[in-house]
């Protein structure tokens, strides 16, 4: 694994200077201090190569379901690909996400601008001054109509 800076064909920063990378048959995990329900990332040079990215998401009850990365590019296209891959799973909470570069064929990904949220809803309330401006419209119209 590099935390590293560019320089490597293919691989490089989507935002700042740094990313993270993984070589092939490679695999790093993020554990969250608290569950998450959402997240992703941005990936530069994946699927270049014979390898398959593997997402495992560990539950909070310790169950782990494996998604594999789809992508389009096939075999022995080299055209610095970038991919944002995510989900959001409103009923089940993450506490582990681990990454497996799965294969032989010497692919490296990298990896940058991890993103997550919670399973956590905020409502919205409907904004008070919205309601005091529609009831201020509705007594200007009601007193037009008074006056002529």
């Amino acid at each position: 694994m590099y935390c590293g800076a560019g320089g490597n064909p293919g691989r490089w920063a989507t935002s700042g200077t740094q990313f993270w990378e993984v070589d092939s048959g490679g695999t790093f995990n993020i554990t969250f201090p608290t569950a998450i329900s959402a997240f992703g990332f941005y990936g530069t040079d994946i699927g270049d190569f014979a390898n398959r990215l593997i997402v495992d998401l560990t539950a909070e009850d310790n169950t782990v379901t494996s998604l594999t990365v789809g992508h389009s590019l096939g075999l022995d296209n080299f055209a610095n690909s970038l991919l944002f891959w995510g989900f959001i799973d409103a009923t089940v909470a993450y506490k582990r996400i681990g990454f497996r570069n799965a294969g032989t064929g010497g692919d490296i990904f990298a990896f940058d601008d991890m993103v997550i949220g919670s399973r956590e809803q905020i409502n919205v309330p409907e904004p008070g001054s919205l309601v005091l401006a529609g009831l201020a419209l509705v007594g200007l119209a009601a007193s037009r109509r008074r006056r002529s």
